[in-house]
């Protein structure tokens, strides 16, 4: 039986700066909250002399122990190029809480650490954000993946998987004035229960 995954307390201790600690294992401090569960799955790699392919990735809390998903959203202009300019400068210099902007990045996005029942629920809650309060929202449609096809990695990187194809889907929709309830009832249809 697989023993239970550790969880980690994260928090941001400076802008851009955040600190991971595993109880006896140890802290790592990291500038993109993405790569804090993995150099935590190092250490306890190190520790228990395994590879760290071997070790499971602790899950992610923040200091009042609520679960965090670090996620990377970039922006797709595809449909509407030049319109988007003025609304990403000012997600960029307002981004939504638990989120800053990529610095020096070849395409426009932000990386987030955020509160959620999942990774899908907390990316979700980025998006409706940025719609609401910026008029973006389809745009943020990519979570970083080249290879779509791929499908390794743990429950969680398997989940964002998900999530980035759903996002593609979503923005492709809009551009075809396609209704979020044609979606839903397309996925309702697709993944009804085998009889």
């Amino acid at each position: 039986m697989d023993e239970p995954r550790p969880v980690a307390t994260i928090v941001e201790v400076e802008h851009g700066l955040w600190q991971a600690s595993l109880p006896g294992v140890g802290t790592v401090t990291v500038d993109d909250p993405r790569m804090a569960a993995w150099q935590l799955q190092e250490l306890v790699a190190e520790q228990r002399v395994l590879n760290v392919l071997d070790v499971h990735p602790p899950l992610l809390a923040d200091a009042e122990g609520r679960p965090v998903f670090a996620f990377l959203l970039l922006l797709d202009p595809a449909g509407a190029p030049g319109e988007e300019t003025g609304a990403w400068a000012t997600v960029q210099a307002d981004p939504p809480p638990g989120c800053r902007w990529l610095p020096d990045a070849a395409r426009p996005g932000l990386v987030c650490l955020r509160p959620g029942a999942s990774p899908l629920d907390a990316m979700a809650g980025v998006v409706a954000e940025v719609r609401e309060r910026y008029g973006l929202g389809a745009e943020l449609n990519d979570l970083g993946f080249d290879r779509l096809w791929d499908w390794f990695g743990d429950h969680e990187r398997r989940t964002e998987l998900v999530a980035h194809l759903l996002l593609m889907a979503a923005h492709r929709a809009d551009l075809l004035g396609l209704a979020a309830d044609d979606l839903a009832a397309f996925l309702r249809r697709v993944m009804s229960p085998r009889a």
